[in-house]
């Protein structure tokens, strides 16, 4: 991966990834927070990377399975354009 002029250290990813957190209501389960991820460029005057961005808000209701997601996308360095597909297949193999 090229990485963008001064924006990031040589071993550090152009991509920041974040988790979020929303409340989420249902007449089943009332209000409950969730919490997602937010995936996106470091440097926003980056024109190669420039725009990617993706955030999923409600992936689960449990804190833990999320951070366990953000560290696996921060270690295999996932592009933004594949988040959803990750998150998929994540919880696919959790349930």
């Amino acid at each position: 991966m090229e990485i963008c002029q001064n924006s990031v250290e040589k071993d550090e990813s152009v991509y920041v990834c974040e988790i979020t957190e929303s409340l989420f209501t249902a007449e089943e389960t009332g209000t409950i927070t969730v919490y997602g991820i937010k995936l996106y460029n470091r440097d926003p005057d980056c024109a190669k990377h420039k725009g990617e961005y993706c955030e999923i808000n409600d992936i689960s209701d449990d804190i833990e399975k999320v951070k366990e997601l953000k560290e696996l996308i921060e270690e295999l360095d996932v592009y933004p354009v594949h988040l959803f597909d990750i998150v998929e297949d994540y919880l696919s193999l959790i349930k």
